[in-house]
């Protein structure tokens, strides 16, 4: 199913009678008649998505390695993904209702009645009551055929690694990437903003087909790019003490509003991307090792012991997973008065404000000033990802040794401990501008947590 943009608006079935579908004797549309302007399939999607990747690896010395990469890489999840909804719950055999209110509307123009439709006999048409709000695809290409072209990356990186005797080495990183073609969802017969001679018109008089209500789908419109430099030590064991540690710088911006929709920013088709900026699920500073140390007492160790000494003092190993890491980008939130009934609204940020002016601790973890309510009939001016939320400063440590019973019987105690030295792992900042809690920390990771197990291998 497809929208048609031209005249009222309206749909296009790759089947000339839809219900056919429904209809044994088509067996079930699969003998039925095609609609000649759609393709049978409903919608084209790339054919020649040639993915080259080349990459090499020279030795600069014997302990030097240079390393660099670079492909095109494509998304596998077009039809299984967020088109299951456009594919399979589509007028006419899925009744929605999806009408919106604007804040403007004293009284809103929905009753409970009205909520619950009868299922639908016939085609979706321009001018029901209430409109219809059909979901399908949606971007027209190649007169009426509509292409979805896959979501493509386009990666590459470099690296060096140097080996400075048989147990320590280094290595720098560079990992950068650009995905275009990404699935975003907008409605796109969204009302336009209340403004100059559209003022005092109500949301569907706004619409540019007013018979209908929301067309609400995924286009190919999405972006994001992606930077990260990592600096890393490790080594193999030394002394006892076995080492990882990795500290990266990334940044990562794109389209989406937020990592749990990242398919979404503005509904508008107009402003889809107008929101764009720092992603939440990459923070910009980053260092976690993992480590182990073979405490030095015990039979063939550097304090050698024997017999009972053994038993209760040697063969400890003390290891863990250390992390610091700068908070994630957080985005500051308005109630929707743009007018539309989108549902969809992000702050005006003030002119000079400092954003980091601010106690930084839980009653303003950043300075709430610097934003407000934007004025009714427009977008919020600012962005996603503007400031970072708390961060993480942890250790999670083990403490185990393994005692022999007998041949091939073995006893192992840990003792594990979560956020060793019990330090508080604020949560993220409230940065809803209608919370009476705005710009307050309302909770916090775990505190320290303590656990004793033992393992009997035989």
């Amino acid at each position: 199913m497809q929208y048609d943009f031209t005249g009222e608006g309206g749909l296009n079935f790759a089947l000339q009678n839809p219900f056919d579908a429904l209809d044994p004797a088509t067996d079930y549309g699969r003998d039925a008649p095609l609609n000649p302007d759609v393709p049978e399939e409903g919608y084209l999607s790339s054919t020649l998505d040639f993915a080259p990747r080349i990459g090499f690896a020279f030795s600069l010395t014997p302990d030097t390695t240079i390393r660099a990469a670079g492909g095109i890489f494509y998304a596998g999840n077009v039809n299984t993904n967020q088109f299951s909804d456009a594919q399979s719950g589509g007028a006419p055999f899925v009744t929605r209702d999806t009408r919106q209110i604007a804040r403007t509307e004293q009284l809103p123009p929905i009753f409970i009645q009205d909520l619950f439709p009868q299922p639908t006999s016939s085609i979706p048409q321009p001018g029901e009551d209430p409109p219809a709000s059909p979901r399908a695809l949606g971007n027209l290409a190649d007169g009426n055929k509509i292409r979805y072209p896959a979501p493509t990356v386009y990666q590459w990186s470099f690296s060096v690694q140097h080996r400075f005797n048989p147990s320590w080495s280094l290595h720098l990183d560079y990992l950068g990437s650009r995905t275009i073609h990404n699935q975003q969802f907008v409605d796109l017969n969204a009302p336009a903003l209340p403004q100059g001679p559209l003022a005092d018109l109500p949301i569907q008089e706004r619409r540019r087909f007013p018979l209908w209500g929301p067309w609400l789908t995924w286009v190919n419109w999405g972006y994001q790019n992606y930077h990260s430099g990592t600096f890393g030590v490790r080594n193999r064991e030394w002394n006892g003490l076995s080492f990882m540690a990795n500290f990266m710088w990334a940044k990562n911006t794109g389209s989406s509003l937020s990592p749990i929709a990242n398919d979404r920013n503005n509904f508008d088709f107009r402003n889809w991307d107008i929101w764009r900026g720092r992603a939440r699920i990459t923070p910009t500073a980053r260092f976690v090792s993992g480590w182990s140390y073979q405490l030095p007492w015990g039979r063939g160790r550097i304090f050698d012991l024997d017999g009972l000494a053994n038993i209760l003092v040697g063969g400890w190993i003390l290891s863990g997973i250390t992390e610091f890491s700068t908070g994630a980008p957080a985005t500051v939130s308005a109630a929707d008065n743009s007018g539309t009934g989108l549902g969809q609204q992000l702050a005006d940020r003030i002119p000079g404000c400092d954003i980091g002016d601010a106690p930084g601790d839980r009653f303003e973890w950043f300075n709430i000033a610097c934003f407000a309510e934007p004025e009714f009939g427009t977008w919020g001016k600012s962005s996603v990802g503007l400031f970072d939320d708390p961060g993480i400063n942890n250790w999670n440590v083990n403490f185990s040794k393994t005692f022999e019973v007998r041949e091939n019987h073995q006893v192992e105690f840990r003792m594990e401990t979560f956020n060793l030295f019990n330090h508080t792992q604020w949560g993220p900042a409230v940065t809803s501008l209608t919370s009476p809690s705005y710009g307050r920390v309302s909770g916090t990771r775990p505190a320290r947590q303590i656990q004793f197990s033992l393992f009997y291998t035989f």
